[in-house]
């Protein structure tokens, strides 16, 4: 018996079938049009039916494996994983048009990444260095979580989209522009095998949940994956993300963001047009895939595999994202050990806000808009509390106030 068709599944879950093609070649296949490939392959309805149960009893397990075989053994399917889009050369030679590209994209960070111990101690002193081994790890360790690159420039002629142009040059398939992921859409099969996501000319902040997604995103090691007519499954993470943008507000980033580097692109001096430019790169790519493959990079030193390089830039980002419960804040008092009700707080904020602002802060949102520092939760004859946080000066602190597993505000040694 010669195996024809295959079921797929992820999650104890089946997905589809997958059938063999005259070129020896293994291709996923609407049900409906399995029948007539067994019919042409000399089957009757009854051994097309024998031969689809025997693949569904023993089906083979869906899997995201970047740049690794389409059947990597033990009945694993690497269904449409990125692949390099060129073989890398066995020594590297001028790649002089990827290293202008990443050192004018990375120009804003060079100052502050002279600044930096780790970075030097890791030998990278430039920005385009910092984007060389940010690529790096994605090529060699692409389950690693990386620091969310947002470039931004109000200048037409900047060259920041070009880095997403030129990516498909190195991986192909495997670099998605995912925009309606981050904006509402309830489906994001796109992100299946991504390992680049791109998202160009959106204004995220317009789009409420964009936020929380970035943060699930880019540091989460699992993303649950929800297509169109399939059951939801989830897999590991393997997106690193890039957006443009031509306004610094399109990308939400907020006060004690730790995920997002903002990186402002000058206007580009001597523009090459992209028709010529582009070949150039694509000439170059196995020469630089070579680099990133010999690239030495740093030791790890948090969750993600590079540290996110915090700017002038992105100070003023956190700044303009700053909410009205944001500034008030600052003008209370954070008390370790310290607590006041929820409810004199809220009062007192609604005092302080401006009338025309006190209907669209709820108790609901102000719970859920205050820092992990302030926890809220149970207190003595379970009214609710803030912990470590006072109106007034709150004296001398003590030990801080968390949130225990069953909601009650106990002391970090758990008393």
């Amino acid at each position: 018996h010669v195996e024809c068709v295959r079921a797929i599944c992820a999650n104890g879950t089946h997905q589809a079938l997958g059938v063999k093609t005259t070129t020896d070649n293994w291709n996923l296949t609407p049900v409906n049009l399995v029948y007539p490939y067994l019919a042409k392959m000399g089957h009757d309805p009854t051994s097309a039916r024998d031969a689809i149960g025997a693949a569904v009893v023993c089906p083979w397990r869906q899997v995201s494996l970047p740049f690794q075989p389409d059947f990597p053994g033990e009945r694993q399917w690497n269904v449409g994983a990125a692949k390099f889009a060129c073989v890398p050369s066995t020594r590297a030679t001028s790649h002089k048009n990827w290293d202008a590209l990443l050192a004018h994209l990375g120009a804003d960070l060079d100052g502050v990444i002279k600044s930096l111990e780790w970075t030097r101690a890791a030998k990278i002193n430039t920005g385009g260095e910092y984007l060389k081994a940010w690529l790096a790890c994605v090529v060699r360790e692409p389950f690693c979580h990386l620091p969310y690159l947002f470039f931004y420039s109000p200048e037409e002629n900047s060259g920041k989209s070009t880095l997403g142009e030129a990516l498909p040059l190195l991986i192909r398939p495997g670099v998605q522009q995912v925009d309606d992921c981050l904006t509402g859409s309830h489906f994001n099969g796109q992100l299946k095998n991504a390992v680049i996501c791109t998202v160009e000319e959106t204004d995220l902040s317009q789009y409420p949940l964009a936020r929380s997604r970035i943060k699930q995103w880019v540091t989460g090691e699992f993303i649950s994956i929800r297509e169109m007519r399939r059951d939801a499954y989830t897999i590991p993470n393997t997106t690193h993300w890039i957006q443009t943008a031509n306004y610094l507000q399109a990308c939400p980033v907020w006060p004690g963001d730790t995920r997002i580097s903002v990186i402002r692109v000058a206007p580009v001096k001597n523009e090459i047009y992209k028709g010529e430019f582009l070949p150039r790169l694509e000439k170059e790519a196995p020469h630089f895939l070579r680099t990133l493959f010999d690239f030495e990079l740093p030791p790890l030193l948090g969750r993600l595999r590079l540290p996110v390089i915090s700017t002038t830039e992105k100070c003023r980002a956190q700044e303009q994202n700053r909410t009205l419960l944001d500034l008030y804040l600052d003008e209370c008092h954070e008390c370790a050990g310290g607590r006041i009700s929820f409810r004199e707080f809220f009062e007192s904020f609604h005092v302080w806000l401006p009338d025309n602002e006190r209907r669209y802060w709820s108790r609901r949102k102000v719970s859920h808009g205050l820092p992990s520092r302030y926890p809220v939760g149970a207190g003595t004859d379970n009214i609710r509390f803030i912990g470590n946080l006072s109106l007034t000066d709150g004296g001398a602190p003590g030990d801080p106030l968390v949130l225990s597993p069953v909601g009650r505000l106990v002391t970090s040694k758990g008393e």
